[in-house]
C-alpha cells in the first residue's frame, strides 16, 4: 500500500511537469518515472531539491492511517454520545420531557390523582376562557408527597392524550437561575439554548414559542409566586401544574388548588411495609405508633422503612424509641 502511494506521489509530479513543459520534456518525463521506481528500490526518493528516505515515508503514512483510525473512533464514540443524550430527556415516552420517573415503593394515590386531574384537565380541549382554569396549584407540607404526585399526574395517559405538544416538567427550588430555566423551557419545545438578558427576554421568546403549543408545564417547588411569572407565558391550549407549600403562591396566581392530605392510616402502614420488605399482616402493632409519630407523612415513614429494613437482626426493638 506504501509503495502504491509513493508510486501515485512520483505519477502525480510527473504529469505535472508533463502539462507544463513541451514536447522534448515529455521525453525526460519517462525518464523520470524509471528513475522512481529505480531510486525506490535503492532506498530513497528523489523529489526536485530534496531526498526523501522510504523508511520515512512508510512512517508518515503510517501516521497518516493511524490519525484516520482515531478519527473514526472519535466519530462512532460521539454517534452514541448524541443517541444517549437525546434520549435523556425522554426515557420512555416522547411526550413525557424532564418527567421524573416513581420512585422505589411507590404507592398510588388514585383518589388524589383523579381530583388533580379533573381540575387539571376541565375545558382542556377548548380554549381557556375561564380565569384560573390555566393554572392548577399543588400545596402541602414538606415531604406530604406533591412532586411525586405531579409526577403522577404527569404519566397518566389521559394527561398525555389532553396535551399532544408535551409535558415539560422544571424543578425551581428556593433560589433558581430564572433566565436558564427559561432556556432550558425552550429546549425542551425544539428551540436551541438561548442566553437570556434578563427575565422580561425570556418570558417574550417563550410566549412566542408556545403560543400555538397544546402543553402542560410541571414547576416544581414554587417558592415565589415572582418566579412563576417568568413561565406564565400560556397559550390558550396550554396548562401548569405547580408544586408548593404556601398556599398564598397559588392564590396571587390566581390558580385552582388542590391540598394534598397525609395518608391514611391503611396507606401509612402499606407504604411502611413496603419500605420494611414486609406485608402489612407481618408488621408489629408498633408500626401504627410508629406511623402516627411520623404524622403519616410518606418521607418520614420511608426513612423509618429503609431505617428498620437496614437492621434485622434488632427484631421488634427496631420498632422502639
Amino acid at each position: 500500500m506504501a509503495l502504491a502511494l509513493v508510486i501515485c506521489l512520483a505519477s502525480a509530479i510527473n504529469e505535472s511537469a508533463t502539462n507544463s513543459g513541451n514536447a522534448s520534456s515529455n521525453a525526460s518525463n519517462v525518464g523520470f518515472g524509471s528513475n522512481v521506481i529505480k531510486d525506490i528500490s535503492s532506498g530513497h526518493l528523489n523529489i526536485g531539491e530534496y531526498e526523501i528516505s522510504y523508511g520515512i515515508i512508510l512512517t508518515l503514512i503510517s501516521i497518516i492511517i493511524g490519525l484516520i483510525a482515531i478519527f473514526d473512533r472519535i466519530c462512532r464514540m460521539l454517534d452514541k454520545i448524541k443517541n444517549r443524550t437525546s434520549d435523556w430527556r425522554k426515557p420512555e415516552n416522547t411526550n413525557l420531557i424532564n418527567v421524573p420517573g416513581s420512585p422505589p415503593h411507590f404507592l398510588p394515590r388514585p383518589e388524589d390523582l383523579d381530583k388533580i386531574k379533573e381540575l387539571l384537565l376541565a375545558e382542556a380541549d377548548e380554549p381557556v376562557v375561564v380565569t384560573g382554569a390555566s393554572k392548577v396549584g399543588l400545596h402541602g407540607m414538606g415531604g406530604i408527597g406533591k412532586s411525586v404526585m405531579a409526577a403522577a399526574v404527569a404519566r397518566d395517559e389521559e394527561t398525555q392524550r389532553a396535551f399532544r405538544d408535551g409535558i415539560l416538567w422544571l424543578t425551581l427550588g428556593t433560589d433558581p437561575k430564572l433566565t436558564q430555566r427559561q432556556s432550558d423551557l425552550a429546549v425542551m419545545v425544539g428551540d436551541v439554548p438561548h442566553a437570556f438578558n434578563d427575565i422580561k427576554e425570556g418570558r417574550s421568546h417563550l410566549s412566542k414559542l408556545l403560543a400555538d403549543k397544546v402543553c402542560l408545564i410541571i414547576l416544581d417547588d414554587v417558592w415565589n409566586v415572582e418566579h412563576v411569572e417568568g413561565f406564565n407565558v400560556l397559550g390558550s391550549g396550554s396548562k401548569m401544574l405547580i408544586t408548593t407549600r404556601d398556599a398564598k403562591i397559588i392564590a396571587a396566581l390566581d390558580a385552582r388548588e388542590y391540598r394534598l392530605g397525609v395518608l391514611e392510616d391503611p396507606e401509612a402502614l402499606l407504604l411502611l411495609a413496603k419500605w420494611t420488605g414486609q406485608t402489612e399482616d407481618d408488621l408489629p402493632p408498633e408500626a401504627l405508633d410508629v406511623a402516627k409519630e411520623c404524622g403519616n407523612l410518606p418521607l418520614a415513614l420511608a426513612m423509618v422503612g429503609a431505617m428498620v429494613r437496614g437492621c434485622p437482626s434488632c427484631g421488634r426493638s427496631r420498632w422502639r424509641g
